[in-house]
């Protein structure tokens, strides 16, 4: 790890060991929310030394590594400042477009029911409202991405599972909507002075402006 910091060969060289002598083999290095190199630490150093070991092992003539991000869109600027992955960006850029409230509806409702617990379609939407107005607060200027979404319904539905029930209830939501919106989210303050207790009282005030369905 030390040597991550200062070789930007390191990873490069780490893939190689674990690769085979067969030069058609790659290795698939898919990086996922990648927008949280910006939103969970401010050291640039380190940032821009985990940078430096994607794109060389990305770049390098002898590498066969093939290195996919997958990010927010709403951070891609956040990119520009380092030239050589900016760079790589865009000439490999694709942008995917946001789900639909019905497609996300059903990637949070199909699920339920492989596991066992029921959502009603009320608490869907009352999922989606809240993220909603994570993403309309004027208190924050990142809000919650419909992955979000997704992954408080999954742990709705893993309360409900454990508190032995087969339907999600609003509490199996509230209960976890902190655990999982909070580091999801960035306050204005919080780029200005990191301050951390912002995004837990507006995500607070959301929810008691947002009652319950059921």
């Amino acid at each position: 790890r030390e040597a991550a910091l200062t070789d930007p060969e390191a990873l490069l060289q780490q893939i190689d060991v674990l690769l085979t002598d067969d030069p058609n083999q790659r290795c698939i290095l898919l990086v996922d929310q990648f927008e949280e190199v910006f939103t969970q630490t401010k050291d640039d150093a380190l940032r821009r030394a985990f940078f430096s070991l994607l794109t060389t092992a990305a770049t390098h003539p002898s590498g066969r590594t093939i290195v996919i991000l997958s990010m927010r869109s709403d951070f891609v600027s956040h990119c520009a400042r380092y030239e050589q992955l900016n760079e790589l960006l865009s000439q490999n850029f694709r942008q995917i477009g946001g789900m639909q409230s019905e497609e996300l509806a059903r990637a949070i409702t199909l699920p339920a029911l492989e596991v066992g617990a029921e959502i009603d379609p009320a608490l869907v939407g009352y999922i989606v409202d809240i993220a909603q107005a994570t993403r309309d607060s004027e208190h924050l200027q990142i809000g919650v991405s419909p992955r979000g979404s997704l992954a408080l319904a999954a742990a709705a539905k893993a309360t409900a599972v454990l508190a032995g029930r087969d339907y999600v209830v609003p509490d199996d939501i509230t209960s976890n909507v902190l655990d999982v919106f909070a580091h999801r989210c960035i306050s204005n303050t919080y780029l200005h002075d990191a301050d951390l207790n912002t995004v837990p009282r507006v995500i607070q005030e959301i929810m008691e402006t947002l009652p319950s369905p059921v």
